[in-house]
């Protein structure tokens, strides 16, 4: 049965990968990015170190690949939301919701992709931005409102609210991050 089981699971290879990015994110929400270990990820996914290594090369690329999960599920949720906008004010209102929401209920990812990421060196840092700058597509519909408007406020939005999800997980987890999505909203809306 066991070996069954075993080959099962060998047979899943995107399983491994999955539960990697998820050990990775429960280890770095309990120790902090610089303390965690492939040893630590690799226990916590009940995988062996040749399973880890078979998908990833190292720490940096696991948490690398976490971000692109990250990134894609938040997207997921987020943009219909914002596609069902009656006009572009509400389509904000409501892809702000659907991302706070989101990420209120994945506390462990929350971490990685708000917190820790400042922990994790350059390449997450570009790869954080990179999620930010795809935040400015939809403040498109504002410069067509309101042309005059400075392109420079695309990346005050971004930031400002970045920095009020890490504020709120940093200090208080995800539990009440939904407080935050009104001043998201006038945050994003107001330069408009």
């Amino acid at each position: 049965l066991a070996e069954l089981v075993l080959q099962l699971v060998a047979d899943r290879p995107g399983e491994h990968v999955e539960r990697i990015l998820e050990a990775l994110a429960a280890t770095v929400a309990e120790k902090g990015y610089p303390a965690v270990t492939v040893a630590d990820i690799a226990r916590s996914a009940a995988i062996s170190l040749s399973t880890f290594y078979a998908h990833f090369p190292n720490k940096e690329e696991a948490f690398l690949a976490a971000q692109d999960s990250i990134q894609t599920q938040a997207a997921a949720a987020t943009l219909p939301a914002y596609n069902g906008g009656s006009d572009w004010p509400r389509a904000v209102r409501a892809g702000l919701h659907a991302l706070i929401q989101y990420t209120a209920v994945q506390a462990a990812w929350a971490h990685l992709g708000q917190v820790a990421v400042y922990t994790a060196g350059l390449r997450a840092l570009a790869r954080a931005d990179r999620g930010v700058a795809a935040f400015h597509g939809a403040l498109a519909g504002g410069y067509a409102l309101s042309p005059d408007t400075p392109p420079i406020a695309s990346e005050a939005i971004g930031g400002a609210i970045q920095a009020l999800m890490y504020n709120q997980i940093r200090d208080a987890g995800t539990e009440r991050l939904g407080a935050i999505a009104p001043l998201a909203t006038f945050v994003a809306l107001a330069p408009f």
